[in-house]
């Protein structure tokens, strides 16, 4: 099955979340500090790849990987992981937006996103729907083409 081109909202926030982890892998994953850093590194590296593929599936994947690297890294380096973090989840959001039949939706974005990160009975856990909604909304109201 062919896959549509990406729209020129998801272009945008897909470039923005590279830059954004390109900036962090500069502050925090050049592996100078010991090996935490080295393994953040490396994490940080995975998920940039995880996100140049189309599906929201591996955003998902990046997203959880660099929230494991914001947990750890040191303080100097929170603003800057944090903020690569939430331009991943920006790129999750569009991509399940697009995979919506009705793109205002909150239930449907909410099943697509829990479908994204291979969950299903249980849920999303609440801080992450939470995060999840509130760029929901933010980008919701720019369209995806």
């Amino acid at each position: 099955m062919l896959q549509d081109p990406p729209s020129a909202l998801e272009t945008e926030v897909l470039r923005d979340a590279i830059r954004s982890l390109e900036v962090a892998l500069g502050v925090w994953g050049g592996g100078g500090r010991g090996d935490r850093e080295a393994w953040g590194g490396d994490y940080l590296r995975q998920a940039r790849r995880l996100l140049q593929a189309p599906s929201a599936e591996s955003a998902a994947s990046a997203l959880l990987m660099i929230g494991e690297v914001s947990r750890s890294c040191d303080s100097e380096a929170t603003g800057i992981v944090k903020a690569a973090e939430r331009a991943a989840r920006d790129v999750v959001v569009v991509r399940c937006r697009s995979q919506q039949r009705d793109p205002g939706s909150r239930l449907e974005f909410l099943s697509v996103a829990e479908r994204a990160f291979g969950v299903s009975d249980e849920g999303l856990d609440r801080e992450l729907a939470a995060c999840l909604l509130v760029a929901f909304y933010k980008l919701g109201r720019r369209p995806l083409e």
